[in-house]
């Protein structure tokens, strides 16, 4: 399968993922499917960084020059992207509330069944992730790189002013409202893997090997 570059679970019987193999002659990615008992590789497609699926019959992967590919219970399409930017990230709270984000700086909104360009001018967001309600959301870009980190609050996206992860947020999560876990490392430091925890008030170090 090559690296595995993402994975969505549907349920313990299905799940769809990205992997990415180099074999010489160029990247080649295909998309992986688990049917509960092995999985199997889809046709070569376009690079792709992110997948998300939200039922058997609905999901979404996002990759370089804007790709956008939508999934229907019978097969993955393209659909027409408002944006030519490389999509890193994508974070759905239902099948009618999504969006994707761009280490360009670029983030997009899926609503009402269409994609467009809710900013251009964010802090190149690398990871992000809304809470199933949609009431929620934290989006990081680079702690090396003094990124600004950015809060949704039902509203729209702010920059949050409080105290947030120390190091370089590599994956995130959203359990619930007020509820987020991360994860990545500091950079300078020898073995410096960590795990932050959001309780709703702050951001603290949960797990890690560094003192």
């Amino acid at each position: 399968l090559g690296f595995i570059v993402d994975l969505s679970f549907v349920s313990a019987k299905l799940a769809w993922g990205i992997a990415f193999s180099d074999e010489g002659s160029g990247p080649v990615y295909r998309l992986i499917r688990w049917d509960g008992t092995s999985w199997s590789l889809a046709e070569q497609g376009p690079a792709l960084a992110a997948i998300q699926m939200i039922s058997a019959d609905d999901g979404w992967a996002v990759g370089a020059a804007g790709t956008l590919l939508h999934w229907d219970g019978k097969g993955w399409s393209a659909v027409e992207s408002p944006t030519d930017a490389d999509l890193d990230e994508l974070a759905f709270s239902s099948a009618d509330d999504g969006w994707a984000a761009s280490n360009q700086g670029v983030i997009l909104r899926y609503a009402l069944g269409k994609w467009w360009v809710y900013s251009s001018l964010a802090p190149y967001p690398r990871r992000m992730a809304i809470d199933p309600d949609g009431e929620d959301g934290w989006m990081f870009g680079s702690w090396t790189r003094g990124d600004l980190v950015l809060r949704w609050d039902t509203k729209d996206w702010s920059r949050f002013y409080g105290t947030v992860p120390d190091g370089e947020v590599l994956s995130i999560d959203m359990p619930s409202p007020g509820d987020a876990w991360a994860a990545g490392w500091i950079p300078g430091i020898s073995r410096a893997g960590m795990i932050w925890h959001w309780n709703g008030a702050s951001w603290r170090r949960e797990f890690g090997n560094v003192p």
